[in-house]
């Protein structure tokens, strides 16, 4: 074995297998997993590459990548036998020359040899698949697979591309079966390699596609001269002629080298026949891309035909699409034939295509067309109504005369506004019957096209036809006529509803006041149908409980077999409480609790959960009599849970600190307490919504009294919990706390790693997507600071530790009961957990505005973003609340060093240099290297006011340096007005400590002001 591989392979070997022995002080490299292998263990067994492509992803296009990068070019390897040191012709094998005319001997390395066979077994198990070799290996590694193909096939070194004068012979190491084989692969590739050159040149000013890697001096390097295309067609098209047998290299042909074997020693036996039929088709259709390529069309419909041809009869001959050497798109293929023009009788052209082509025609057979699609509804409606238009246009301009006297527009229009029926309103005429009336055939064309479309309607699609056609009798003139030709649409009118509708026409109108009222509105008619009708509207529109009671009755007694519950789809119950309505006997009850749950939840869609609760209280009357059992004692229960889970919603959504919460308080315990042994489990959401209220109550202990299979689905609830109660008990210089918060919140930023080998580019498992899932609507339900300061402090100490900048810190107020460390295994999201805090910082401000704490920390995010705009806004805002619109005097804590630092920063980022110059004045210890570099700085915009702002310095040497640097410049007007500001009396540096103390309160104030101007 050691003579297959290098003595430096070998050590390097022998240290990765080492490894573990180190000395465990030593900070090492994540080991590799025991699956891991390295590509040289191929070399020793070379029976595990078999074993490694057999699993579930065994990535074959990087191994392949790999093997070729391992295996240098033979072109450079090539040297006399001559020249060979004896130590070198031990470890290498002879092979013949071919191809380039030269006479001498050269040799391979076993190690050389085998890399390459490895390579080539990798491309035998891909099925030598060009689509796929062409997405992952750039076009020097195509060459190089190429090349060794041909070498092991001829058994003779060949060069590619191939010389003008290259002959087929083969070596007595080669087989002629193998050369045709690798003479075919060369020459489709050929082919397809002017299309990869296309796409790589466009892909130089625009990457659209990043697996072909093709810079300019690559392709320059590879195509130089340009490989001629006319003999690698005229070859494939003899192959095409040809009835000889086709052969496949398999998995077995390619034998790893030995110690004592020779390069002709493949097993050349072991190759596959495949049949003719799939070798032609592939070849077909390569010829086929070839030549739409190059703009031969005939040729390639000529091609493509006989492609489908072979294809066809490959599947019957296979009987499955499992194809040895044949990778033929079959949806390409249909494209191919379209685009040559080719259909056959199972495939018309489709309607819209017909469309197009009757429009080149002047509109012939449009009316056909038009019906058709009325059916299959395949035309965009916007075309259809585009081409209304431009028949309009022309018939009036005269162009059309022909169809003139046909009365084509109206036809056009007719079915057009039908097709708008259906869904597709936006720019159907609704104006049919008035903008056509002077046709006296508009009604009966409009009444044919819809006769016509009615048989393939379904229920729904009838009902909309049904509704237009009652909605537009209204805007007719000839009303009467009108409604006498829809009694030929017996599938939507019965003859009842005929006469009734012909007797509300001929009716004389009655005067309904201008402000009428719901009560006012009349209906004469006798028709049962109508009043059960008006009963429905009044029942869907009615929001009094009690008044909701009577209808139900009403309409209970006129149609008792009719489930009411169906009459408004937009009654929707939560599936837990349906099935027990369900199960409840037919009746006045089953409608009743159903639709007084639906008006609920309709309601508390509209914020208006007083009314929600109102309804739920009357069905609670309603089911409570002692006479009622089985399920509705169930029923009783949920309504419970549900006017509980109104009530707190109302709590979260009206929240303010001064609500009284003391009895809410005590049902949601009560509530959490009647888990342990319920007769009926409530729905997730109202447990949920109970628990963040108590939470944001600060009762602990409750929400830890949860039922263990409860406190299962509400992980985060109960680690809060947890963590609070320890924060309570020991305070928050706590070093230990439960990890439990923290390792969950944690793994809610790390994308989902199968993903990601599995290379989807899907956004299921994106870790943004799971926080907006999962933990972002636990954060919407706080409303309690320490809730808020805990979970800011959390997130905010995860993008600390992520961020790893310490001079864009923010800083925590649990900072210390947080761990400092990561797991390697976890590498969370950054953006997701840089969103999701500054989203939290939003959601936190918008319940406690002027919570300065929050501001600078969110001011601090915004810095280490880099927006100092922002940054400076949000610090100046928590300068402005703590100093109470500048009415007292700023406090240290208030401003301290690492905030005015930070601010610093952002106003030189902003150019604005004379503020930062003033900001330098809080510091206890003034950086005059820094301020003495911004005053020399010229301001960069019209934002800094610099020479306004000199009456605002009150340190003596940043105005003596400021009076210097103006007299260098020449500026002698700025220069006395800073001399006039240095005599004043109010920062003379004898006054007193008292007086300092108060003209640096009052500056500082103005500086405030002057900021809160400008970014406020």
């Amino acid at each position: 074995m050691t003579s297959e591989i290098s003595s430096l392979e070998l050590f390097v070997y022998i240290f990765l297998r080492c490894s573990e022995m180190d000395d465990l002080l030593v900070i090492k490299s994540i080991p590799l997993s025991k699956e891991t292998i390295l590509w040289f263990e191929f070399l020793l067994n070379p029976a595990l590459l078999q074993k490694h492509l057999e699993k579930k992803f065994p990535e074959p296009t990087e191994l392949l990548n790999q093997f070729l990068n391992m295996a240098p070019d033979l072109a450079t390897n090539v040297f006399d036998i001559n020249h060979l040191t004896e130590a070198d012709s031990s470890n290498s094998m002879p092979v013949t020359p071919g191809g380039g005319g030269s006479n001498g001997k050269f040799k391979m390395l076993r190690k050389q040899l085998a890399v390459k066979i490895l390579g080539l077994k990798v491309a035998t198990f891909l099925k030598w698949n060009l689509d796929i070799l062409e997405q992952q290996l750039t076009v020097p590694k195509q060459i190089c697979l190429l090349k060794d193909l041909c070498i092991i096939s001829f058994g003779k070194n060949v060069n590619i591309p191939l010389h003008s004068d290259f002959t087929n012979n083969v070596a007595p190491e080669g087989s002629e079966k193998a050369a045709e084989f690798a003479l075919i692969m060369y020459h489709r590739w050929v082919l397809r390699l002017q299309l990869i050159k296309d796409i790589a040149i466009k892909n130089i000013a625009r990457p659209l596609i990043p697996n072909l890697i093709l810079a300019t001096d690559q392709m320059q390097q590879c195509f130089a001269p340009d490989i001629p295309v006319k003999p690698s067609v005229d070859y494939l098209v003899q192959i095409l002629q040809s009835s000889e047998p086709f052969f496949i290299f398999t998995f077995d042909t390619l034998l790893s080298p030995d110690q004592n074997s020779e390069i002709g020693s493949q097993n050349f036996d072991k190759m596959k026949r495949i049949s003719s039929e799939e070798v032609k088709a592939q070849i077909y259709y390569d010829l086929t891309n070839y030549y739409v390529f190059s703009n031969q069309y005939q040729k390639a419909k000529e091609s493509i035909i006989e492609c489908e041809k072979n294809y066809l009869e490959m599947k019957k001959l296979y009987n499955s699409c499992n194809f040895l050497y044949c990778h033929i798109d079959e949806a390409g293929l249909k494209g191919y034939k379209e685009a040559c023009g080719i259909r056959s009788a199972q495939n018309p052209p489709r309607l819209i295509e017909q469309f197009n082509h009757s429009i080149l025609k002047n509109y012939e057979d449009m009316i056909n067309i038009l019906r058709k699609d009325n059916i299959s509804r395949e035309i965009p409606f916007v075309n259809r109504r585009v081409t209304e238009l431009d028949i309009e246009g022309s018939i009036s301009q005269g162009i059309n005369k022909k169809y003139t006297k046909e009365n084509f527009e109206l036809h056009v229009a007719a079915l057009n506004v039908i097709r708008g029926i259906f869904g597709e309103t936006m720019f159907s005429n609704i104006n049919f019957f008035q903008k056509y009336q002077q046709f006296e055939t508009q009604v009966p064309v409009f009444l044919q096209y819809m006769t016509e479309i009615l048989p393939s309607c379904s229920f729904e699609e009838k009902q909309k036809a049904k509704k237009f056609l009652i909605a537009s009798i209204g805007d007719q003139i000839e009303k009467t006529k009108y409604i006498e030709g829809l009694s030929s649409l017996n599938e939507l009118f019965t003859g009842t509803e005929i006469d009734d509708m012909k007797t509300r026409v001929q009716k004389k109108e009655i005067k309904i006041p201008s402000l009428a009222l719901q009560n006012d509105w009349q209906y004469n008619s006798t028709h049962k149908r109508i009043e059960i009708g008006a009963l429905e509207r009044q029942l869907i529109s009615c929001n009094q409980p009690q008044q909701v009671r009577k209808l139900l009755i009403k309409l209970t007694q006129i149609v008792p077999s009719k489930n009411l519950w169906t009459v408004n789809p937009s009654w929707e119950v939560h599936s837990s409480l349906q099935s027990v309505i369900m199960a409840m006997p037919r009746g006045f009850l089953q409608d009743f609790a159903f639709i007084l749950f639906g008006k609920s939840r309709e309601m508390m869609v509209k914020h208006d959960y007083n009314g929600a609760i109102a309804m739920l209280n009357l069905l609670k009357s309603e089911i409570q009599r002692p006479e009622i059992g089985g399920p509705i004692q169930k029923l009783a229960k949920l309504v419970n849970y549900e006017i509980l889970f109104i009530e707190l919603c109302q709590y979260f959504e009206e929240w303010t600190a001064k609500i009284n919460t003391t009895p809410l308080g005590a049902k949601c315990k009560q509530f959490i307490f009647s888990l342990h042994n319920p007769d009926v489990l409530p729905r997730l959401e109202v447990i949920e919504i109970a628990v963040m209220f108590l939470l944001n109550m600060n009762d602990w202990s409750s929400v830890l009294t949860l039922d263990r299979r409860i406190a299962c689905q509400l992980e985060i609830q109960v680690a809060i919990a947890n963590s609070m109660t320890e924060i309570e008990k020991s305070g928050k210089v706590l070093k230990k706390i439960h990890r439990d918060i923290w390792d969950l919140v944690l793994s809610m930023f790390v994308a989902n790693n199968k993903s990601k080998q599995l290379g989807s580019n899907s956004n299921r498992n994106s870790p943004i997507l799971g926080v907006s899932r999962t933990l972002q609507p636990f954060l919407q339900k706080i409303r309690d600071v320490k809730l808020f300061n805990f979970m800011i402090s959390l997130i905010a100490k995860i993008h600390n530790i992520l961020k790893d900048e310490p001079s864009s810190d923010l800083t925590l107020e649990y900072a210390s009961i947080f761990t400092s460390m990561i797991p390697d295994q976890m590498q969370p999201n950054l953006r997701a957990v840089t969103e999701l805090l500054s989203w939290l910082f939003i959601e936190a401000l918008t319940y406690y505005p002027q919570n300065i704490a929050w501001l600078k920390l969110r001011g601090d995010l915004e810095f280490s973003l880099g927006n100092n705009e922002s940054a400076m806004k949000l610090y100046v805002s928590a300068l402005i609340a703590g100093t109470e619109n500048c009415t007292i005097p700023i406090t240290k804590q208030l401003a301290d060093d690492q905030t005015i630092r930070k601010m610093i920063k952002c106003t030189s980022h902003l150019g604005c240099y004379m503020q930062s110059v003033l900001l330098s004045q809080f510091l206890d210890d003034i950086d005059y290297g820094i301020a003495i570099k911004n005053i020399s700085e010229k301001p960069a915009n019209f934002m800094d006011a610099m020479d306004s702002y000199y009456h605002l310095l009150w340190d003596q040497t940043l105005l003596e340096f400021l009076v210097t640097m103006l007299a260098k410049k020449g500026e002698n007007n700025k220069k006395l007005e800073a001399i006039s500001v240095m005599a004043n009396s109010e920062i003379n540096p004898n006054n007193s400590e008292e007086i300092k103390r108060e003209v640096i309160n009052i500056r500082k104030s103005r500086i405030l002001r002057t900021l809160a101007k400008q970014y406020l």
